[in-house]
Order: structure tokens, then C-alpha cells, then sequence
């Protein structure tokens, strides 16, 4: 099973999670993705890539006095935010670390989409730094119950890692069936036994 786990974090290197958390997700031969430059990022990046996994870096072309680390395998350049920001949602998986400004606004545009999007990626705050960050934001702002339920608090990477594998594999059922459900096959024959309903209710005009 592929998926892709963001790696958010602030400049500055703060490793803990961010390398025991990386290398759990590269054992499973899930691509890391990150921001692609230092500090917790690069952490981020070393102990995936040195882990055997593959490392995604979304630099930003504007950013010129900023250089991508060397761990990642592949760069995926922006211009703008909202491009950066459709390669963070085309994840499968986004883990949150306990990082700066760039983690708290991205985190809030993965959580906005879980509220409307079915199969938006599977949000998860990794630490012991979000939980009264998110009780500041329910106490302060308009969310409540249902609106913190999109996302996941986990305290450490072998809770996060075994929470994606089963959210993960309940979607690929919930896939499955549905494709089975809505296959062509199917439909073919429900618009057979609709006709052969319709025809069979139809009036005998030669019995009049």
C-alpha cells in the first residue's frame, strides 16, 4: 500500500518524532513528503531517505534565498501557494508535527477539507503540543465536537503509523465495494431488468 505522509515542520530542528515517525513511515515503503528545506524538514527528509524510503520535497520557485536539502528524490517546484498546497492534499496521509506558522496553516487547510471532502487525506497532529492547541481553538472559535473529530491526535509515531494502516485499509474496502456496486456489469444489468420490468407491466394490447 503507497501512501504519501506529510511532514510539516518549523525551521528550526526539533528531531524527536520527526526522525522516529519518518523512518516508521519509510519501513513501510510510504513516500515521505515534506516542505524539502532545513530544520525539521530536512531531519524529516534524513531519517526517511536513510531509512530506504523515498523523499518528496515541495520547494517553492519564489523562494530564492532557500535551497532543498539534499535527501529528497524528488522536487515538486511551485509558483504559487495554492499550487504548493494541491500537491499537500494529494496526499494520502498529512501528519502534523508539533512546528511553526507553516504547520498550524496547513493543518488548517487539510482539516477545512476533510470537513467537505469525503476522501480528502487523513489529518493527524503528532505530539503533546496539539492537544491545547486544538481545546484553545474549540474554546475560542467556532468549532466544536463534530469539527475536531475530522482530525486525529496521536502521542507518538507507532500510534500515527498503525492509525493510517487502518483508516488506509477500511478505504480501500469502502473502494471496493463501492466499485462493485457502480461497475459497468452492474449497470448493465440493472438497465436490463429495468427493461424487462417495464416490458413485463406493459398492457397486452392483443388481449383487448
Amino acid at each position: 500500500m503507497a501512501v504519501e505522509a506529510l511532514a510539516r515542520g518549523a525551521s528550526e530542528t526539533r528531531p524527536g518524532s520527526a526522525t522516529t515517525g519518518r523512518t516508521a513511515v519509510a519501513a513501510r515503503g510510504w513516500a515521505v513528503m515534506t516542505g524539502g528545506y532545513g530544520g525539521l524538514m530536512e531531519v524529516t527528509s534524513r531519517a526517511a531517505a536513510q531509512a530506504g524510503g523515498t523523499v518528496i520535497g515541495l520547494p517553492m520557485r519564489g523562494w530564492t534565498g532557500l535551497t532543498p536539502n539534499r535527501w529528497n528524490h524528488e522536487l515538486r517546484w511551485s509558483d504559487t501557494y495554492p499550487e504548493r498546497l494541491a500537491h499537500l492534499l494529494g496526499a494520502d496521509a498529512l501528519i502534523a508535527l508539533d512546528g511553526g506558522i507553516g504547520t498550524l496553516s496547513e493543518a488548517a487547510v487539510a482539516w477545512s477539507a476533510l470537513q467537505t471532502e469525503p476522501a480528502a487525506a487523513e489529518l493527524i497532529f503528532l505530539g503533546a503540543g496539539w492537544p491545547p492547541v486544538l481545546r484553545a481553538l474549540a474554546d475560542h472559535l467556532v468549532i466544536d465536537a463534530r469539527d475536531l473529530a475530522f482530525a486525529t491526535v496521536c502521542a507518538d509515531p507507532a500510534q500515527a503509523i498503525a492509525h493510517i494502516v487502518k483508516t488506509q485499509a477500511g478505504r480501500a474496502r469502502s473502494q471496493a465495494v463501492k466499485s462493485r456496486r457502480w461497475s459497468p456489469a452492474n449497470s448493465q444489468r440493472c438497465q436490463r431488468a429495468l427493461a424487462s420490468a417495464r416490458y413485463n407491466s406493459a398492457p397486452d394490447v392483443g388481449s383487448r
